[in-house]
């Protein structure tokens, strides 16, 4: 199988798209939480890539700031609202119902050669600094999971950009796609 870089534009386009639902989404659930929102991975860092069929994504973390009904100790409500939620409003834009996977909700758009989906994390932070999201772990069975320590990434990726080695990772991102992909 094999990768390519998608179009800027049409990522761009599709990144504004997902942000006017992820508006709606927080108008959707202000009763009970506030959210950050946050463009995360390949997306943040203008690497995006669709395989042999044009299948891409971008990914989002939803950061949780307020707890308006005391909810953070039952992580399946919490996903289900935010479920309901995405299922309310992603018909109005083109997109399918969201679907639970094991740690994100999915909402796909297949429109012509877009073949497209956005995921979503539910995040908090802890007492301890650490970030948490919720995680599908057994039937029926929603836990909060830490978040592997990504300490100083950012940091690092932007060196290696400003020295310019972009054309180097960008080179080594897709081989390391491919490789991935053939396991």
């Amino acid at each position: 199988m094999g990768f390519a870089y998608v179009n800027q534009k049409v990522c761009t386009e599709l990144r504004k798209e997902c942000e006017t639902i992820l508006k709606q989404v927080q108008k959707e659930v202000s009763q009970y939480f506030t959210f950050q929102f946050f463009l995360i991975g390949s997306g943040e860092k203008r690497l995006v890539t669709q395989d042999d069929q044009g299948v891409f994504d971008l990914d989002y973390n939803l950061v949780l700031m307020k707890d308006k009904q005391s909810l953070i100790s039952n992580p399946k409500r919490i996903k289900d609202i935010f479920l309901e939620a995405f299922n309310r409003i992603n018909p109005n834009f083109g997109f399918s119902f969201a679907k639970n996977s094991t740690s994100v909700i999915t909402a796909r758009l297949k429109m012509g050669h877009v073949n497209f989906s956005f995921d979503c994390a539910i995040v908090a932070e802890g007492n301890n600094g650490d970030y948490y999201k919720i995680v599908f772990d057994k039937p029926d069975r929603y836990i909060w999971n830490q978040i592997k320590n990504t300490k100083d990434f950012n940091a690092k990726f932007e060196y290696l950009r400003s020295n310019g080695y972009i054309e180097d990772i960008k080179e080594l991102y897709l081989k390391k796609k491919i490789v991935i992909s053939n396991r």
